[in-house]
């Protein structure tokens, strides 16, 4: 390995990353793909490095919606994390949940399921009961059975990344408040217009509480 040039990859993808943070696309694309080639050429097709520009790049096209364009790349970078770092790796739940959330934008709920479940016990296996990360998988998978109508299963992944986020965040927290509303509509879809009023009341209190302290 040629240590210059992977330096030179390194600094172009944290500078690409800036760039993607601040909405520019245009300008972090070219660096992506830049980083991406230096890879291609210094390490193994397989190295964990590889996977990491792979899954830099797709996520920049993700977020513009080019499915066509970030799909391929999720799915080689999670390849590559599987086959290096174990079904039983941070990483590897991070590329499951990306190429879910791409699938899960087309339309293909079908394909991203599993993917959604595997990332979900990666984290409860190796995580704190309370991670964020946890949450955070907690409301994917719930959110993908909601829109289905599937409230069994939705209701009580909700429940758990609700406690969690409140426990971690606070109840005023904007990230608290997106599963609190997704709840709520649950709540509400299946007739429970009790369980939302409650909860709609609990969470006014706990800002009436904050703006007096």
């Amino acid at each position: 390995m040629e240590t210059d040039q992977l330096g030179r990859a390194s600094s172009l993808l944290m500078l690409a990353d800036l760039y993607r943070k601040q909405g520019k696309n245009r300008e972090a694309e070219p660096l992506y793909l830049q980083a991406l080639s230096i890879y291609e050429q210094e390490v193994e097709a397989d190295h964990p490095l590889m996977a990491t520009s792979l899954n830099a790049l797709a996520f920049l096209y993700h977020k513009q919606r080019k499915y066509r364009e970030a799909e391929p790349l999720y799915q080689r970078a999670l390849t590559i994390r599987k086959h290096r770092l174990g079904t039983n790796h941070l990483d590897t739940a991070i590329s499951l949940n990306n190429l879910a959330a791409c699938y899960l934008e087309q339309g293909k709920g079908t394909e991203a399921e599993p993917l959604l479940r595997s990332a979900l016990t990666i984290r409860e296996r190796l995580l704190e009961a309370n991670h964020l990360d946890i949450a955070t998988s907690l409301n994917n998978l719930a959110f993908f059975y909601h829109q289905r109508r599937k409230y069994v299963e939705a209701e009580p992944l909700y429940r758990r990344a609700l406690v969690i986020r409140e426990e971690q965040l606070g109840p005023q927290h904007s990230d608290t408040a997106f599963v609190l509303n997704n709840l709520v509509v649950c709540y509400q879809e299946q007739g429970k217009v009790v369980e939302a009023e409650a909860l709609l009341l609990r969470s006014l209190a706990s800002h009436s509480q904050q703006e007096e302290t």
